[in-house]
């Protein structure tokens, strides 16, 4: 199992607009879209450009998600929501083949989101291909 990393960022009003019509996997804006999925594991059904990453260790992945929120941080509306295992549950769920999205409002009109996706198999889309199947992976 590796694991495929994904975020976006963005006003709140562009998300609730375009999430709508293309966070669903039949519709037709889906797979070109950049906005979250309604599921994680759809994330493995978008263009492998989609992905930020993508790790062989859900360590690395937790990692990821990690620095993703310290990214953040200063900015989120409600801050304090963050304690210090949470990357450590984020790296067991991952190497139980859990995908995790994290999602914040941030200061004004903001949104950003992070999502670590495991990847062949994948528990919740089975049948989905992994989206770098003929290119190599980093960690």
């Amino acid at each position: 199992m590796h694991y495929h990393v994904y975020r976006w960022r963005g006003t709140a009003t562009e998300y609730q607009r375009r999430h709508t019509y293309e966070s669903h996997i039949d519709q037709a804006a889906f797979a070109r879209s950049p906005v979250p999925p309604l599921k994680a594991c759809w994330w493995l059904r978008k263009p492998a450009e989609a992905a930020a990453g993508t790790y062989n260790t859900a360590h690395d992945a937790a990692r990821w998600l990690a620095a993703e929120y310290r990214a953040v941080a200063d900015t989120i509306a409600v801050p304090g929501l963050w304690t210090a295992d949470r990357q450590e549950h984020a790296a067991r769920d991952l190497a139980d083949g859990r995908d995790i999205t994290w999602s914040w409002s941030l200061e004004g009109d903001r949104r950003a989101f992070a999502s670590a996706v495991a990847c062949s198999p994948n528990r919740w889309d089975p049948d989905a291909a992994c989206p770098l199947r003929d290119r190599p992976r980093h960690t």
